[in-house]
């Protein structure tokens, strides 16, 4: 008896591949959707980064503010003692 390729073997032999096909696309499908989720999770995470960013860049903008205001005073407060020290010389003199 000769082995002839007939159509119901070919149809056995499709119907065997169908099976690892709708599991390649079933883990397709998982991971797809695991990508996407990853995605919005970063892109989340960089909009809160950014956000931060904001807040540092205006607090680093506020602590200058700060410090001009504190050398300022520091100034001021070195101006009074130099005057003060001076009204004690010029009284001990007198």
């Amino acid at each position: 008896m000769k082995a002839q390729f007939t159509f119901d073997h070919f149809k056995t032999v499709l119907s065997i591949l169908v099976i690892p096909m709708m599991l390649w696309g079933v883990k397709l499908e998982v991971n797809n959707a695991v990508m996407t989720e990853t995605i919005e999770q970063m892109e989340d995470e960089i909009k809160k980064a950014n956000e931060t960013r904001i807040i540092v860049e205006q607090n680093r903008i506020t602590l200058a503010q700060l410090k001009e205001r504190i050398d300022s005073a520091n100034d001021t407060l070195k101006d009074i003692k130099d005057i003060l020290r001076d009204r004690h010389r010029n009284s001990v003199n007198d």
